[in-house]
């Protein structure tokens, strides 16, 4: 009886929860590069200073999803950490119980 490999990937599951996290940064970047091209055409400042302010957004949402990604790293890799000790733990009492059982 095999053991099951370590998955190999396992960041692979975490990216749809990535594109929904970052789509407030994506929404509000996309509406800066509107309000831009909408300040350049009708030569308006305030739309100039309102696609400033959700540039600024976008970029803040940004650097939060990028904390959020790194600590959700590291606690997948703390678990990973936690799984391989109680694999070893557990291929130890497995191979205890066998050699008591060959001793018999």
């Amino acid at each position: 009886m095999g053991r099951p490999a370590p998955l190999a990937n396992v960041n692979a599951a975490d990216t749809v929860g990535v594109t929904h996290r970052a789509s407030p940064g994506v929404i509000s970047g996309c509406l800066g590069l509107v309000l831009a091209v909408a300040a350049m055409t009708t030569e308006q400042p305030w739309l100039a200073g309102a696609a400033g302010v959700a540039a600024l957004a976008a970029g803040l949402f940004t650097l939060g999803l990028a904390d959020r990604l790194r600590r959700a790293r590291a606690e997948a890799d703390q678990a990973t950490h936690v799984a391989e000790a109680a694999r070893a733990e557990s291929d130890g009492m497995a191979a205890r119980a066998a050699a008591t059982i060959r001793s018999r």
